[in-house]
């Protein structure tokens, strides 16, 4: 009735069927996950300073009833807020454009919150359509060979305030130090705030704990030339610079030991490098010399 080859098809079809319903099945049996909390990455030194997680870390810094986030995700955190004493979010800054940072900004009251980003993804925010073609070409931004390597949000973001590096926001007595810290994505800024004899850091996605890479292909952005990799690694040198005591991630836990996790971080991206440019003619120093490598 069917062929041989047929016959391969059938069988790894079926195989994969039943490999879905074990999954559904495992899927059904697993316990409802518990009620998100908020969390205090470090309430003796920072008890104003909580945590939300849903599509990405929200960090909520409390000052007396109003608070400052860093990041939105899907905008849930807004519904718990009272949970901690918060009646009214006066600014929302966000590290980067990926839209699990930003998706729920519809669910903000935008005559109550101002929205921060960085100045070097203002048009990724407000005119996100110029980066969503259905015929992409070679020229367009944040792209090699047609593919986009952003990811901005759904709808347009106006900004209240654009961020540049080097330039402190300040809120409430509090002085909110900008860093570009780009690599994760094109024009990313960790913000700094130095308070109680310590250094907290809200890095984005720079660096997971563990010294991980937070994703790959947010960092692939010319198909095997490391233009990404070099950029992350910059970053990462910057950051230890900052003598760090706390980075606080849009993704996963926070980072207790910041400073030695970096350096280990460094050393995997400079040998992950090495591997990863192996065979290709990269040429690390000018356009001169690329020029001349060319002849």
């Amino acid at each position: 009735m069917f062929s041989k080859s047929s016959t391969g098809v059938c069988a790894v079809l079926c195989a994969f069927v039943v490999l879905l319903a074990a999954r559904s099945t495992e899927a059904q049996e697993k316990p409802a996950a518990s009620k998100a909390v908020f969390r205090q990455p470090d309430p003796q030194s920072q008890p104003d300073l909580f945590v939300w997680t849903d599509t990405c870390n929200v960090y909520v810094l409390r000052d007396g009833d109003a608070a400052l986030l860093f990041d939105l995700g899907d905008g849930r955190v807004l519904d718990h807020l009272a949970e901690i004493g918060v009646k009214r979010v006066e600014w929302v800054l966000l590290t980067h454009h990926h839209r699990e940072q930003c998706q729920g900004i519809e669910r903000l009251d935008r005559s109550v919150t101002k929205v921060a980003a960085p100045k070097a993804e203002q048009a990724l925010f407000e005119t996100p359509a110029e980066f969503r073609k259905w015929f992409p070409t070679l020229g367009d931004a944040f792209s090699v060979y047609g593919a986009s390597y952003v990811r901005p949000p759904r709808q347009p973001i106006p900004l209240d305030q654009a961020l540049e590096s080097e330039i402190a926001f300040s809120w409430r007595g509090h002085e909110i130090q900008c860093l570009d810290t780009p690599g994760h994505s094109p024009g990313s800024l960790t913000f700094v705030i130095r308070h109680g004899g310590q250094s907290i850091a809200f890095t984005g996605g720079v660096m997971h704990d563990g010294a991980k890479m937070t994703t790959w292909f947010d960092t692939e952005w010319d198909y095997g030339f490391a233009k990404g990799i070099d950029t992350l690694i910059q970053s990462v040198e910057l950051l230890i610079e900052q003598r760090l005591d706390l980075a606080l991630p849009s993704d996963g836990p926070a980072i207790l030991n910041p400073q030695a996790q970096l350096e280990t971080y460094r050393e995997k991206l400079a040998a992950f490098r090495r591997s990863y440019v192996r065979g290709y003619p990269v040429f690390d120093s000018t356009e001169q010399d690329r020029t001349a490598n060319a002849h």
